[in-house]
């Protein structure tokens, strides 16, 4: 294998994609390229990270691996590996200097992934992240979770200082954002935490309005207590 064909390194894509460690280490010492890319831009680690090997990310690293790189779609090795999961590679990936702020091309980083998947080991592993930077769409990690109702997501992220106030590029804040999907335990966590109730969207919308919308009746009267008390407590500065 002295010569490195297009074969060869599909040969290595798909040894770290199912976890061959011995296969990928013979394609190295043969001279396949540790960043070498496929059409798509990603390279023999992003591969490894996404699917979890963890053993294979170790010999990547050994080999010289550019931790940075990002593929045509800017998925990066620490962003794939917060999207699937693997904790482990995540804290490796951190270990070994990676930028824990790169943003793909839609604009999500690796906390936004880790948050709108679920993952809170993850949110709280990545220290160093920016809590209240925004996608394309201006969703912030905080919004990504209130959309899933991730309640434990959205308590670590307001712990790391996430504003609960922040506004999509529609005008929709967090607490709308659950309230409409109908997630009582993180509309609940909001208001805890200091979220504006009589904030409306571009359409005119408040987060009681878009739980009647949807039918939350326990929302609705959660919100509608809220709502009064602060129609009560600001009356007198009118």
């Amino acid at each position: 294998m002295a010569r490195v064909t297009e074969q060869s390194h599909l040969a290595l894509v798909l040894a770290c994609k199912n976890g061959h460690y011995q296969a990928v280490e013979t394609l190295l010492n043969h001279g396949c390229g540790v960043d070498q890319t496929g059409s798509d831009g990603r390279t023999p680690l992003l591969w490894a990270c996404l699917y979890g090997w963890m053993s294979i990310v170790m010999l990547l690293f050994s080999r010289g691996a550019d931790v940075n790189v990002q593929d045509n779609k800017g998925w990066s090795a620490l962003t794939l590996a917060s999207f699937s999961g693997h904790y482990d590679i995540v804290k490796a990936l951190i270990e070994n200097g990676v930028k824990v702020n790169i943003q793909n091309k839609k604009g999500f980083s690796a906390l936004m992934v880790a948050s709108q998947s679920g993952y809170v080991s993850i949110v709280k592993l990545l220290g160093d992240a920016k809590v209240n930077m925004q996608n394309n769409n201006k969703w912030s990690a905080l919004m990504l979770a209130c959309g899933k109702g991730y309640s434990k997501v959205v308590e670590a992220l307001i712990e790391k200082g996430a504003e609960v106030n922040m506004l999509s590029n529609i005008g929709w804040s967090a607490l709308m954002i659950a309230s409409q999907n109908g997630h009582y335990d993180v509309v609940k966590v909001l208001i805890e935490n200091d979220a504006e109730v009589h904030l409306r969207n571009s359409n005119g919308l408040s987060a009681l309005m878009l739980a009647s919308q949807s039918g939350h009746s326990d929302i609705v009267k959660l919100l509608g207590t809220e709502e009064s008390t602060y129609k009560t407590t600001t009356s007198g500065l009118l």
